[in-house]
């Protein structure tokens, strides 16, 4: 086996409510955290911290910074039935994107927790 060949897909993530554990009709494409557009960000927001080595770090960065790094790994969405937000499909934007995990943050989670299991992103 040519191990070389061994790269991590983009998955689909489909959201499911917090309440009941159905499916919502949102379906979110990520990529992996090994990916160069993560990796890119990763590297931005660490060179930050760097620089800013004798301040004193707040939960409210470190927050920030894992959204950057979550909305970095969400690379689509598709809004599928009667799933809207405030009555509308969104267009997939970066600015969408920060609305959606901003005011949703149990969305977020479910991102965050699939974003974890590495191997999700290899099935294919």
């Amino acid at each position: 086996m040519d191990i070389s060949t061994i790269k991590p897909d983009t998955i689909d993530v489909p959201i499911i409510h917090p309440g009941t554990g159905l499916p919502i009709g949102l379906i979110i494409k990520a990529v992996s955290l090994q990916d160069e557009r993560v990796a890119a960000v990763r590297r931005r927001l660490q060179n930050k911290a760097l620089r800013a080595r004798n301040k004193t770090t707040t939960a409210e960065t470190i927050e920030e910074n894992g959204n950057e790094l979550l909305m970095a790994a969400v690379v689509g969405w598709e809004w599928g039935g009667d799933s809207d937000w405030k009555g509308k499909k969104l267009e997939f934007t970066s600015g969408n994107l920060k609305i959606v995990l901003t005011e949703a943050p149990w969305l977020a989670q479910q991102i965050d927790t699939v974003l974890a299991d590495e191997a999700a992103f290899f099935q294919k």
